[in-house]
């Protein structure tokens, strides 16, 4: 399979009518079924795109594509597709979302049966909006620095000693320390990512309702940090230093290395995830080494690995919510992270899967009538509490 900037760039190019008849043979391949056989409505869409009076490209059309994708002829009805299919569905999905303004989601009402759907503004009494900065920095002193609140440049005159805001989103620390301090980067509920610079020129981002605790100087034989929640790290290489991300038991040690790590206190299990070089993932007396791609799994007293999808795993570093098959009590516990909302439910749970891709800037309302397109789910908001029945 083609990786998803290029598919991305095919059908764009398609659309656009200025795929050359190779990207065009390329992309026809790409989109047939697993008989071999590409789908009418693809087909047709197509062909229609290449047209001088072709129509403008809508949601709509390219919801059409996306479920031709995956679609035999069926007379319109919806099939039950094998799990290489949904796979497709999701790169459709993410396809339509570089595409398409405001979002596509795609969600799965019952196992075996896919639709799509088109965002639509729904009506709630109440709204809750998408997250601003509300980062903080305590320091060792105990003082706590609220960064929304804090110009740029350096913090050396509240005590931060080497540390600097770059913008709003970003706090850098140099290397000229000479005392070794521990600071707390801290991103609450309801709070935009922020990136974070290590001394050693280490890379970190952190999502929403999480922190992290580090050195101000890295000194002695190791670099170790501890956190909770969940932060993408892009370690700085360092043979000499190795570097360990921890969160109670749950350690993770590289040398330098690309990985994500989700540590949710409210999350049953931690999960590792290498995107690039190599890291071992020790819980207790049980350790694992794991490649790009593969997903460290620790639980109390197992270590697991499997393969994940990347784009999933890191969609919150990218602005999306990627929902893949996921129940929803796994997606409520996102949703209440990133808008700081609490969730209620009554009766009875839905038990079905939902799938999708959303961006997260968008009003939680956005998100919830999306979820209630598919009539398996209902809300209510009041003030910042999220009522969800079936």
């Amino acid at each position: 399979m083609a990786d998803r900037e290029h598919i991305a760039y095919l059908i764009k190019a398609a659309v656009e009518r200025s795929a050359t008849p190779a990207e065009l043979l390329e992309l026809t391949g790409l989109l047939k079924d697993d008989t071999g056989e590409i789908t009418g409505r693809v087909e047709e869409l197509l062909k229609q795109y290449q047209t001088t009076d072709r129509p403008a490209l809508t949601a709509e059309s390219i919801e059409d594509m996306a479920i031709a994708v995956l679609q035999a002829d069926h007379g319109g009805k919806l099939v039950t597709m094998p799990a290489p299919l949904w796979k497709r569905l999701a790169v459709a999905a993410s396809i339509a979302l570089m595409l398409a303004t405001g979002a596509y989601v795609l969600f799965m009402n019952k196992p075996g049966q896919q639709t799509a759907k088109t965002e639509t503004h729904g009506q709630f009494k109440n709204d809750v909006a998408p997250p601003t900065n509300k980062a903080t920095l305590t320091l060792a002193s105990g003082k706590v620095i609220v960064l929304d609140s804090t110009g740029n440049g350096s913090l050396a005159a509240q005590g931060a000693g080497n540390a600097s805001k770059e913008n709003d989103l970003e706090l850098v620390y140099d290397s000229n320390a000479t005392a070794v301090e521990y600071h707390t980067l801290s991103i609450p509920r309801g709070s935009r990512p922020m990136q974070l610079q290590l001394a050693d020129g280490s890379q970190v981002w952190l999502n929403a309702a999480s922190s992290i605790t580090y050195p101000t100087v890295f000194t002695g034989t190791e670099r170790k940090i501890t956190m909770t929640g969940e932060a993408y790290f892009e370690v700085a290489h360092n043979a000499a230093k190795p570097f360990i991300v921890s969160k109670n038991e749950v350690s993770v040690q590289v040398l330098g290395t690309h990985f994500n790590v989700n540590a949710y206190d409210d999350e049953a299990d931690i999960k590792v995830t290498l995107l690039e070089g190599s890291v071992k993932a020790a819980n207790n007396n049980n350790s694992i080494i794991i490649k790009p791609g593969e997903q460290a799994v620790l639980t109390a007293g197992e270590i697991k690995a499997m393969s994940v999808d990347i784009d999933e795993v890191m969609a919150w570093k990218n602005g999306i919510f990627n929902f893949n098959r996921q129940d929803i009590t796994g997606i409520m516990r996102q949703l209440s992270r990133w808008y700081d909302a609490e969730i209620i439910y009554q009766g009875d749970k839905p038990e079905d899967l939902f799938s999708g891709i959303i961006k997260r800037n968008n009003n939680i309302s956005q998100v919830l009538k999306l979820l209630e397109q598919t009539n398996r789910v209902h809300f209510k908001i009041e003030d910042r509490k999220i009522i969800v029945t079936k």
